[in-house]
């Protein structure tokens, strides 16, 4: 399996995403589907790899959806890069949404949508052999480690 770094948050949360839907999908026979955000993003980086503060244009992460124990469906979204546990879409994109330093604008989403899971970047691409997303995962954990 390749390296995902989860702390290189500058790049690459197409492929980390896609990488962790085709596990999810191979080894735990659950299809997910993806979830993109879009707007002046900004998130706090904890990790030991970057700059303090991450800016993106969108970002995405694998969605899944359970059955709370009222019955009731609820969306989830996976995404390590931020949170070490699955969160709502709501305290997902409220994390970048933040103010990483003083003085700093706060960033803004404008829109998110869910998408099926073979999708890969925002405009529709696929990586149905995960070629780009082996190369993209290795290019970036090379920056970390």
């Amino acid at each position: 399996d390749p390296c995902i770094t989860f702390d290189y948050k500058k790049d690459g949360c197409y492929a980390r995403a896609h990488w962790m839907k085709k596990l999810l999908d191979e080894k735990y026979g659950y299809s997910c589907e993806k979830i993109f955000v879009y707007g002046r993003l900004k998130a706090n980086n904890a990790g030991n790899c970057g700059s303090a503060c991450i800016n993106w244009g969108y970002h995405v992460a694998p969605y899944i959806q359970i059955i709370d124990a009222s019955g009731k469906k609820q969306g989830l979204v996976i995404d390590p890069s931020l949170f070490n546990h699955a969160v709502s879409v709501d305290d997902w994109i409220s994390a970048q949404e933040q103010s990483c330093c003083s003085g700093c604008t706060t960033g803004k989403h404008t829109e998110y949508e869910i998408k099926p899971g073979y999708q890969y970047f925002p405009n529709g691409a696929t990586d149905t052999d995960y070629e780009k997303t082996l190369q993209t995962l290795r290019r970036f954990c090379r920056q970390c480690h």
